[in-house]
């Protein structure tokens, strides 16, 4: 007895459904290893997104909602998650490029475009890998929250993450300084390897700071006393002139 072409159609359709729905219970597509791509540390909040995928079939987890769940966590751009038979996930993520850590002395906060959201100690250590710590006072907080960031504060924060990226092995600690004079405020760079802090009190390039640190070392490197002492040497910086203060002062 011959069997037509409709049954046999409907019987490999019934063995691929079959098949189908038999995937997400088949162990071999458990996953055993996630990887992350794009960044140095991993945050906690993306620790918690990825964790209960580990045990679970691949067929079983739906990859754009976790995407969408990464990419809504403060400095993620972009999220994208590949298989990799049998066992592997590998997550790769985009950070935002525009972002930068902001620290009031109590909490940690992410600047993303011209607004700030709160996030985690651990969150904000594992974030510093790629991102410039720049401290603030607490009333400046509350304006960004209220108000949104300036574009010169803005301005000054871009500058600071371009020094991280050149100077980010002698520069140990930044502060935005309010100032009542200008809106675009000042900015305090601590070296702490070379026991110097730089007052930035005008409007200057990035090249001009950066100058003015190679100054800060020759000097250092030409008095070792400053060394032994481990006295801090307070300069200003002015649009024409680095001005150094005595040794200690602040």
């Amino acid at each position: 007895m011959k069997i037509g072409p409709l049954v046999k159609l409907v019987c490999a359709s019934i063995v691929i459904v079959f098949i189908i729905l038999s995937l997400p219970y088949i162990p071999i597509f458990e996953i055993e290893d996630i990887r992350v791509l794009g960044i140095e540390a991993i945050p906690t909040s993306v620790l918690d997104v990825i964790k209960p995928l580990y045990g679970e079939n691949r067929f079983s987890i739906s990859f754009k909602k976790t995407e969408r769940n990464l990419e809504a966590l403060p400095g993620i751009e972009k999220a994208k998650i590949r298989y990799r038979f049998p066992r592997l996930l590998v997550v790769e993520l985009e950070m935002e490029k525009s972002s930068s850590l902001l620290f009031d002395s109590e909490n940690y906060y992410l600047l993303s475009g011209n607004n700030i959201v709160s996030i985690s100690a651990e969150d904000a250590k594992s974030l510093s890998e790629e991102y410039c710590i720049t401290e603030i006072n607490p009333a400046f907080r509350r304006y960004l929250e209220k108000y949104g960031a300036t574009p010169e504060f803005l301005e000054i924060i871009s500058l600071v993450d371009e020094l991280r990226s050149e100077k980010g092995n002698l520069i140990t600690k930044v502060c935005y300084l309010e100032s009542t004079l200008t809106p675009y405020g000042q900015l305090e760079l601590v070296l702490g390897n070379l026991f110097s802090t730089i007052f930035v009190r005008e409007r200057v390039s990035k090249s001009r700071i950066s100058d003015s640190i190679k100054v800060i070392e020759k000097e250092v490197g030409s008095d070792p006393a400053l060394i032994i002492t481990r006295q801090m040497v307070v300069y200003d910086l002015y649009k024409d002139a680095l001005v150094r203060r005595k040794v200690g002062s602040v």
